[in-house]
């Protein structure tokens, strides 16, 4: 099997090794701008699936995701209190091409609990 044919699985703890030196490295705000994204892409639901594109410092990310999402009904607006992921997938490209297309698919060390906490404000 080739290097750039391994797929890491964080949800489950099965990620083999990789150098950290060639993985992005999700900061607060970059969990943010995830969060953003995700937040108005669920609208007014309590069910998503599909993909976020969100564009980071150096690098972009898509999340393929389903997810259910747990809303505060004692408040006027029902914000989104927390979410609970089916399945996810976090994969992150170095940067596009002449023409729009994503290159290099690169290692991350996302996580989605990192996600929840912003979600959750903590």
């Amino acid at each position: 099997m080739h290097e750039k044919d391994k797929t890491p699985q964080r949800l489950f703890g099965c990620a083999e090794h990789t150098d950290p030196r060639s993985e992005f490295n999700f900061t607060d705000e970059d969990y943010t701008l995830v969060w953003e994204s995700l937040l108005g892409a669920i609208g007014e639901s309590n069910y998503f699936s599909g993909k976020i594109h969100t564009d980071h410092e150096g690098f972009c990310s898509v999340l393929t995701i389903s997810v259910i999402i747990y809303r505060d009904r004692e408040q006027p607006e029902c914000p989104v209190c927390d979410i609970v992921p089916i399945w996810w997938q976090m994969a992150t490209y170095s940067n596009f091409d002449g023409e729009g297309e994503l290159c290099k698919e690169c290692p991350n060390d996302f996580e989605f609990c990192d996600l929840r906490r912003v979600c959750k404000g903590n």
